[in-house]
């Protein structure tokens, strides 16, 4: 009788081996799976901020304004995730600043220019789009978006890390 009980235990601890293999297996490629996307995620990071630059710099070339993206700004706001802010390249105290606006067309990027010395934001124009449908997306987003962002831009920007450049 002890024979029969030893080899149904042994088929049991058979059982939980494979099933706790298999459940290993699994984890092991979810976590393969989400190693990989941080990877990806972390190597185009600078390609997607270098891209961005290039976009904001040909919209300012565009507009024959006099600025220049610089570093970027550590933003230290919940807005960060919807927003982005470079330094001026030649004056540290101008910030330029791309914000993701919502209109009645959709979401679209909107590019201000925010002086620290005077406190003026200057609506310069949204990025991505063109032809008839963009004086239709402007006009829509011209009044109470672009002024509701005029106010909230000097509140962002203040919660920028100030000593990114300095040493911790």
């Amino acid at each position: 009788m002890s024979d029969t009980h030893e080899s149904d235990e042994t088929g049991i601890e058979a059982y939980n081996k494979t099933k706790v293999m298999k459940f290993g297996i699994f984890t092991l490629i979810i976590v393969v799976l989400f190693a990989i996307l941080i990877l990806f995620t972390l190597l185009s990071r600078n390609s997607w901020n270098e891209g961005m630059k290039d976009q904001i710099n040909s919209v300012l070339n565009e507009k024959e304004l006099p600025y220049k993206t610089g570093e970027l700004d550590h933003l230290q706001s919940s807005i960060s995730l919807n927003c982005v802010s470079y330094t001026d390249a030649a004056l540290p105290d101008v910030h330029i600043v791309l914000v993701r606006t919502p209109t009645l067309y959709g979401p679209f990027p909107a590019l201000y220019v925010y002086d620290e010395k005077t406190g003026n934001v200057e609506f310069i124009d949204l990025l991505l789009i063109g032809g008839k449908s963009k004086d239709a997306v402007v006009s829509s987003a011209k009044n109470m978006q672009v002024q509701y962002w005029k106010n909230r831009i000097p509140l962002i920007i203040n919660t920028a890390d100030k000593k990114q450049g300095e040493e911790k």
